[in-house]
């Protein structure tokens, strides 16, 4: 049998079907939360969630204390990006198995280059 297929029997007594279900899994929760370098949590930054040939998947934003939860993701591989004003954007690749999601993230985002001009 595939990774993620069943095989079901259903006997009424009067009809047996035989089937193979699944084959995508069940959808999977991806969790994490948003920080800075320092370890302080990140409160109302985006993340996103796109597939391998870039669809964006899901969008969410960290709460205040810096969670965020996607729900809804079949397995497969993705790019997890996560970004606020005054922080460099941070990119990821995360893999949904079939068994189940990978462990709570932590998403370390850096403070951005900032210049100042002075005429």
């Amino acid at each position: 049998m595939f990774e993620g297929f069943r095989q079901v029997r259903v006997d009424t007594g009067e009809v047996t079907i035989n089937a193979v279900v699944g084959g995508q899994g069940q959808p999977r929760q991806l969790s994490g939360t948003v920080v800075d370098t320092s370890g302080a949590v990140i409160a109302g930054a985006t993340v996103i969630v796109r597939n391998a040939i870039g669809t964006v998947r899901k969008t969410t934003q960290s709460g205040e204390n810096g969670l965020f939860i996607i729900f809804g993701l079949a397995p497969g591989n993705y790019r997890l990006a996560a970004s606020t004003p005054g922080f460099a954007t941070k990119e990821m690749p995360v893999a949904i198995g079939a068994s189940g999601a990978p462990p709570p993230l932590r998403i370390a985002l850096a403070l951005s280059a900032v210049s100042t001009t002075i005429n």
